[in-house]
């Protein structure tokens, strides 16, 4: 930490692998291995991709139909619950120990399990061991929508640390400009971007964003073949099985959109940068989009922060709040 309060520049990583498809242990194995060889790089911050932990069901449509579920795609559905995961629950430990043993900061997609609905959640974990929280995915894209629910504004959250402010936002999130405005307004300024997009313009977007919100930016995505998933996968795709079905892209970029690890693709890979946080400050001198260039005269964001529940208990106090007074 420097004189003015700036953590001193750092290792940090980007994880581009597969999970073992629908396999949650051997998944937590591959974790634990990839965060020790980023450990052995001296990274303080590692990064993996949307979805890894529970698996990213690609190309399957559980059967479904306007008007139609199938047996045979309820039945691939509560495989892929199984392999979701609770939190709090024995897989969030594991990976808490995991962060621990490598003292490094790590923020990993999971498949949350939560009653009977499957979110796309971001966890994060600090250096001590600590579950520091967890963000459900706002909105998921296409037929994502089938097997995914959708999260509520009490998980935006970002989470103040020694290296940096750092946050997530999942997949197709990363174009929803509320959702960007309301973490830049919490100081984000290590963004995390766990992803399973393996598109071409990926990598420009997470430069506009850098540049939007003058933060690193750290985007994670999976790389995926059928030799990855389960013997008998239920997808209608040509490919062999040592073939990419999810191609990887991903790239780290600094806060004036300054590419620092470029695309890597159809390869699983370690990328690494080193973070000086005084970028921040410097590329923050001539645009701060929640602060001197914002214009809150004309434009004013309100995020509903509550947690949104469909059943609430009320307590005879609370009740009583709600009987209309008596009319003398």
């Amino acid at each position: 930490m420097n004189n003015l309060g700036i953590p001193g520049p750092y290792t940090a990583a980007v994880v581009q692998a597969a999970p073992c498809g629908f396999d949650t242990q051997a998944t937590l194995d591959r974790v634990a291995a990839w965060t020790s060889s980023a450990a052995s790089q001296k990274a303080r911050l590692v990064v993996f991709p949307e979805a890894f932990v529970g698996s990213y069901p690609y190309g399957i449509d559980f059967g479904t139909r306007i008007g139609l579920r199938t047996p045979e795609g309820r039945e691939m559905f509560a495989r892929f619950y199984r392999a979701a995961i609770e939190i709090p629950g024995p897989e969030v430990s594991e990976l808490a120990a995991i962060a621990k043993a490598n003292t490094c900061y790590l923020v990993i997609g999971a498949v949350e399990r939560a009653a009977g609905t499957l979110y796309s959640s971001a966890l994060h974990f600090s250096p001590e061991g600590q579950f520091l929280g967890s963000r459900r995915k706002l909105n998921s894209v296409g037929v994502e929508r089938y097997v995914w629910g959708r999260g509520d504004g009490s998980g935006i959250a970002v989470f103040d640390t020694p290296i940096g402010n750092i946050g997530a936002i999942m997949g197709c999130e990363n174009y929803m400009p509320p959702l960007r405005m309301a973490m830049y307004a919490q100081s984000m300024n290590l963004y995390c971007a766990p992803t399973t997009d393996d598109s071409d313009v990926w990598p420009c977007s997470m430069r506009t964003v850098a540049m939007e919100g003058r933060s690193f930016v750290l985007s994670a995505c999976q790389v995926l073949r059928l030799a990855d998933l389960p013997e008998n996968y239920p997808i209608e795709d040509e490919a062999g099985a040592g073939d990419f079905l999810i191609r990887g892209g991903s790239c780290i970029v600094d806060p004036l959109g300054v590419v620092l690890a470029e695309p890597a693709y159809e390869n699983e890979c370690l990328l690494t940068a080193e973070i000086d946080m005084s970028k921040v400050a410097r590329g923050k001198y001539d645009f701060d989009v929640v602060g001197h260039y914002a214009r809150p005269d004309v434009f004013r964001l309100e995020v509903g922060a509550s947690q949104q529940l469909a059943v609430r208990s009320v307590t005879q106090a609370d009740a009583a709040l709600h009987i209309p007074a008596r009319s003398e």
